[in-house]
């Protein structure tokens, strides 16, 4: 369960190459943990912020600030805050949130626009949340963290007919077998009471518990073209450590299912 959780997404500085955070404009967005509040609810958020510096947000004794604010505590205007929570959900452990923002700078000093039609860069990270520190409960991201260079917000970056619809491996076709997937004729998903799209719309997760045995049913499917060979989904906080599952097509006529575990980042440690 996310609680105390934040997920960052915005531009960065425009013009910059490399250690593109410092300077970015993103929106904050995640769950704080209510100790009030007895229900298991957690309340969502999403604020904009500035990244001034790699510390946390800090106030010095002249006034001045450094490190990962929000805009209104950079400006003292509430108003300079241009993040909007739109919806929100939280779902077997997965959160799901949307938020809005203008694309152009409504504070030219603390935002970048988003410009349609341009290639920009943006920076991701999600990191903990100590909500008991105030105006600097943003913490730090560690590894989680990335940049996106060259990207064109307005750009359609998926448009790769998916997969048919298959009951097992031995099932897929070639490539002019590719149809689109109907929800209502779907029956590889009809089997699983949840699914979720992973970041890039590549592949999708489906799953269903069984609380009476402790079990989970998982399903996995891949939005790619059939030359692809294999598909894999893991579960563990890490990589390293991960228990994997690998379905791979290497023969056509023997598809295969094998279980992996990594016991660190490279191809050695692989079994």
């Amino acid at each position: 369960y996310p609680a105390n959780t934040w997920m960052a997404f915005g531009p960065g500085f425009p013009g910059l190459e490399n250690r593109i955070m410092g300077g970015s404009d993103v929106i904050m967005a995640g769950f704080r943990e209510d100790l009030e509040n007895e229900e298991d609810v957690l309340p969502p958020f999403a604020d904009d912020y500035y990244i001034g510096g790699y510390d946390v947000c800090t106030r010095f004794p002249d006034g001045s600030l450094d490190g990962v604010c929000r805009d209104e505590t950079w400006s003292g205007l509430e108003e300079d805050n241009d993040a909007e929570l739109v919806y929100s959900h939280v779902e077997e452990g997965v959160a799901f949130v949307r938020v809005r923002r203008p694309l152009q700078a409504t504070t030219p000093e603390l935002d970048h626009a988003i410009t349609l039609g341009t290639k920009q860069s943006f920076v991701w990270a999600r990191g903990p949340l100590q909500p008991s520190q105030g105006f600097a409960e943003i913490q730090f991201h560690g590894y989680r963290k990335g940049e996106l260079k060259d990207i064109d917000l307005n750009e359609t970056v998926w448009n790769c007919a998916p997969l048919k619809v298959v009951e097992n491996l031995e099932d897929l076709g070639t490539e002019d077998d590719l149809e689109d997937l109907n929800p209502a004729t779907d029956t590889f998903a009809q089997q699983f009471e949840h699914s979720v799209m992973l970041p890039g719309d590549h592949m999708e997760v489906f799953w269903t518990l069984l609380p009476n045995t402790n079990q989970i049913h998982l399903g996995a499917r891949a939005h790619a073209r059939a030359s692809a060979k294999w598909m894999s989904i893991a579960v563990g906080e890490s990589m390293t450590d991960a228990w994997a599952w690998v379905a791979t097509l290497n023969d056509p006529d023997s598809p295969q299912l094998l279980a992996y575990r990594m016991s660190g980042l490279d191809a050695a440690t692989v079994q």
